[in-house]
């Protein structure tokens, strides 16, 4: 059964227990949500009110960190940029880019050429791993090579490469 597609004979029903899976929570919590929604169960709950009500992520849940496939719903962290970045430990990506373009530095578009570093460094971090903010986040429990996971995956990655296609001048610099 799809959200579009009810089965025949459901008469547009849908359980708590549905709306859990769907939503990923508990039926409970299903139930909870179609209460706070004012929408009444009979034998299940009326299919397009049930799936046009909000579910809000509930007390304690990360909401800083995007959703995406890369994350996975319990994490923990990896450890840091510090940790496993290049440049000598800087604190961020951000200055890390900004150390390894230089004195040509205004030449680049840094917040570009720092989303695409991100973007190609997640991109090789394996599946539920991710870099959010100055932080590598992946499932828990960490295994114990975590951090040389997340090393690998920033060394994988060519930032001089990226940088050509930020260069505001046309000029290449490395």
């Amino acid at each position: 059964m799809t959200e579009r597609d009810p089965t025949p004979g459901d008469h547009g029903l849908i359980t708590a227990a549905e709306l859990g899976r769907l939503w990923q929570v508990s039926e409970d919590r299903a139930r909870s949500i179609m209460s706070a929604n004012k929408i009444k169960r009979i034998s299940g709950y009326p299919r397009d009110l049930a799936l046009r009500s909000s579910v809000r992520p509930g007390r304690g849940t990360r909401t800083d960190l995007a959703k995406d496939k890369k994350m996975t719903a319990t994490t923990t962290e990896y450890g840091t940029w510090a940790d496993h970045g290049t440049g000598g430990g800087t604190a961020t990506l951000e200055d890390t880019v900004v150390d390894a373009v230089g004195e040509f530095a205004d030449r680049y578009d840094i917040d570009g050429l720092a989303a695409a570093y991100r973007d190609a460094i997640n991109a090789a971090l394996p599946e539920g791993v991710a870099l959010r903010g100055s932080d590598f986040y992946g499932p828990y429990p960490a295994p114990a090579d975590a951090g040389e996971v997340c090393s690998e995956a920033v060394g994988s990655v060519d930032l001089f490469a990226l940088a050509d296609a930020y260069d505001l001048t046309g000029e290449n610099q490395h």
